[in-house]
C-alpha cells in the first residue's frame, strides 16, 4: 500500500553612458561540491530530463542576438552534458526550461539568462509536482539502491514519475478531491506502475519530505540564476566605476554637500557592498538548500536503521545537502535565506536610491534615458521620469516584507504545522523571484543611465568653495592647530554666506589665516577637483579586486 503522509500544500550629445563590462573579468567560477550538484536521473537512463548548465561556454556572435530566450529542450531526448567539470542539474522535461548562462565578446554582455516570468514560473502548478515527482523519483531510487524496496521497483517507480504518464489535469482532479496533493500524487503514481512496484511508491515518506525538498530543488535553480544575474550586474558596476574613478562629484551627508570625491567612488562602494552579499549567499546556499528526508516527525520510523543512509543518498542524488536530524518543525535555514536576500535587496535599493536622487532637476548629475519614446506624465509633457530606477525601490521595501512572513513560519506547533507550513512555502518562492525580478531592472538601468559630468562640476562649484573647507583648515593646521583652524574656518564660512561674498575673501579678511598662508595658497587648498582624497585610488583597488575573485 502506497504511504501517504500529511495534506498541505539609446547615445546622446553629452553625459556619460556606461559602458557594457567585460564578464570574463568578474565572472567568478561556481564550485559545486558533490552534495550540491542535482542528478536526478535514473540509472537506467529512462527518466526524461532537461539540464541546466551553469558554466563558461566558447563565444559565438550568434548567442548576442538571443537575450533572455529560453530554449526549450524537446521531450523525446535527453540534453547531453559534454564535460564532467559542469554543474548540471537534471529534472523533468516537463518542467519550465532556464537557458543556460553563457558569455559573449562585442557588447560584453552575458546572454541566456532566464526571464524574471520564467522564475516565476518556477513555481506554478505543474513545475511544483514535477519536482515532488522528482523527490518521489530519487527517494525509490535510492531506496532501491540500499536494499529497502527491490531495485526493479525503485526503477521503475522513477521511471514513471513525471507529467507525461500522469496526466496534470487528472492529478488536479484527484487533489480537488483529496485536498492533498503528495498522497494523490502518491496515489496516481501508485496506478501508474506494476502491481509490483506500486506497493513500494511513496515507502515511509510524509508530504513535508516532498513538497519541501521539492520546493528547496526549484528554490536552488532560481537562486543559481539570480547570481549569475549579480554577476553581470556587478561586471557593469565594475565598467562604470573604472571609467568614472577620476569624474569630480559631490558627497553629500545629511542631505547637504560634504566634500569632493568621485563618481566612480560612489560606484566602487556599491560594489564593495554587493560583494559582501556574494559572499554570505555563498555561506547560507550550504544551509539552505537541504533536503527534508526524515519520515513522519523526522527520525525516520518508517526506514528504521537504513534512514541515516537514505536521507544522505537522496540528498545527494537531488544535489542538496542533508540534515542530521531532518526535523519538519526546523526551517530557521530557509527563513536564514530569506532574512539575506532582504538584506540584500535593500542595499539594491540604497544603491539605486543614490541614483534617483541624483536624476532630480536640482541636481541634475544622472538621467535616466530609455529613449525618446518614453512617456513620463499624461499632463505634463515636459516630464521625464524614472521607470526602471522607481521599480527597484519598490521592490526592495516589498522585498522586506517577506521577513515577518519568514519568522512567522518558523513558529509551528510541536513536530509539525500545515498553517506554518503554508506560510514556509510562501518563503520559497515569493522571494527569490522577486530578487530576480529587482536584479534584471538593475541590469536594465546601468546601461540606461546616462551621467552629466556638467552638472556635478556646477554643483561642485555651487558652493563657492565651501565644499573644499576642510582642505583649507588641514593647509592651515600645521601652523594654527587644527582645532584653532577649525573654528577659524567655520567662522570665515558663516560670514561668506551671511555677507554673500567669495569664500576666498571671507578667509583672506581674517589676518590669523592671512598671516598663515597667501592668496594662491588659499586658491589651490579650494580647488575642489584636487581635493578628492583617495577616491580615484580606492575606486581602481576595488575594481580590481573584485576582478581578481
Amino acid at each position: 500500500m502506497a504511504g501517504t503522509g500529511e495534506g498541505e500544500d539609446t547615445e546622446h550629445q553629452h553625459g556619460y553612458r556606461g559602458k557594457p563590462a567585460n564578464h570574463h573579468q568578474i565572472r567568478k567560477e561556481r564550485v559545486h561540491s558533490p552534495n550540491m550538484d542535482p542528478i536526478i536521473g535514473s540509472s537506467t537512463g529512462n527518466l526524461q530530463t532537461a539540464r541546466i548548465l551553469i558554466r563558461k561556454r566558447p563565444l559565438t556572435p550568434e548567442r548576442v542576438q538571443n537575450e533572455g530566450k529560453a530554449k526549450p529542450v524537446p521531450k523525446e531526448k535527453e540534453a547531453k552534458v559534454e564535460s564532467d567539470t559542469h554543474a548540471s542539474v537534471a529534472i523533468s522535461s516537463s518542467l519550465t526550461t532556464i537557458p543556460a548562462p553563457s558569455l559573449c565578446s562585442g557588447p560584453q554582455l552575458m546572454t541566456d539568462l532566464p526571464t524574471p516570468q520564467e522564475i516565476r514560473d518556477l513555481f506554478t502548478r505543474e513545475s511544483l509536482w514535477q519536482s515532488y515527482l522528482d523527490v518521489e523519483a530519487a527517494m525509490s531510487l535510492e531506496q532501491g539502491n540500499i536494499g529497502m524496496i527491490p531495485m526493479a521497483a525503485g526503477e521503475e517507480i522513477a521511471a514513471k514519475a513525471n507529467l507525461t504518464v500522469i496526466p496534470a489535469e487528472k492529478l488536479a482532479a484527484d487533489i480537488a478531491v483529496t485536498r492533498a496533493p503528495v498522497a494523490s500524487i502518491a496515489r496516481l503514481l501508485s496506478a501508474a506502475c506494476s502491481p509490483e512496484a506500486a506497493g513500494y511508491v511513496h515507502w515511509g515518506g510524509t508530504t513535508q519530505n516532498i513538497s519541501q525538498t521539492g520546493r528547496i530543488l526549484l528554490m536552488k535553480r532560481a537562486h543559481a540564476s539570480l547570481m549569475d544575474r549579480l554577476d553581470r550586474v556587478m561586471a557593469h558596476l565594475c565598467q562604470m566605476a573604472e571609467d568614472t574613478a577620476d569624474m569630480p562629484a559631490v558627497s553629500r551627508t545629511n542631505h547637504r554637500q560634504a566634500l569632493p570625491v568621485t563618481m566612480g567612488y560612489k560606484l566602487a562602494i556599491a560594489i564593495e557592498e554587493l560583494q559582501r552579499h556574494q559572499e554570505r549567499f555563498a555561506e547560507v546556499s550550504k544551509r539552505t538548500f537541504t533536503s527534508q528526508m526524515g519520515g513522519a516527525v523526522g527520525a525516520m520510523h518508517a526506514w528504521g536503521k537504513d534512514g541515516p543512509a537514505l536521507n544522505v543518498a537522496v540528498s545527494k542524488r537531488l544535489g542538496l545537502g542533508h540534515l542530521h536530524i531532518p526535523a519538519r518543525s526546523a526551517i530557521d535555514h530557509i527563513s536564514e535565506y530569506v532574512l539575506l536576500l532582504a538584506l540584500f535587496g535593500t542595499s539594491i535599493g540604497r544603491i539605486v536610491s543614490e541614483f534617483y536622487l541624483m536624476m532630480g532637476d536640482e541636481y541634475g548629475e544622472v538621467i535616466e534615458d530609455l529613449g525618446a519614446d518614453v512617456i513620463g506624465s499624461s499632463t505634463m509633457p515636459h516630464k521625464v521620469n524614472s521607470k526602471l530606477a522607481v521599480k527597484v525601490i519598490a521592490d526592495a521595501a516589498r522585498l522586506r516584507s517577506f521577513v515577518p512572513t519568514a519568522f512567522e513560519a518558523m513558529q509551528p506547533k510541536n513536530e509539525s504545522d500545515s498553517a506554518t507550513n503554508h506560510l514556509m512555502y510562501d518563503c520559497t518562492s515569493g522571494p527569490v523571484s522577486l530578487a530576480y525580478d529587482m536584479l534584471t531592472d538593475l541590469e536594465a538601468l546601468l546601461p540606461a543611465l546616462r551621467l552629466v559630468p556638467e552638472a556635478m562640476q556646477k554643483n561642485l562649484n555651487l558652493t563657492g568653495g565651501l565644499i573644499a573647507a576642510e582642505n583649507v583648515m588641514m593647509t592651515l593646521a600645521p601652523k594654527l592647530g587644527r582645532t584653532h583652524a577649525h573654528d577659524l574656518v567655520h567662522h570665515a564660512a558663516a560670514v561668506a554666506v551671511a555677507q554673500s561674498i567669495p569664500f576666498i575673501d571671507a578667509l583672506m579678511s581674517d589676518a590669523e589665516i592671512a598671516g598663515a598662508t597667501d592668496r594662491a595658497g588659499l586658491e589651490a587648498a579650494l580647488d575642489a577637483g584636487n581635493y578628492t582624497g583617495l577616491a580615484e585610488q580606492l575606486t581602481r583597488e576595488t575594481v580590481r579586486k573584485v576582478r581578481l575573485i
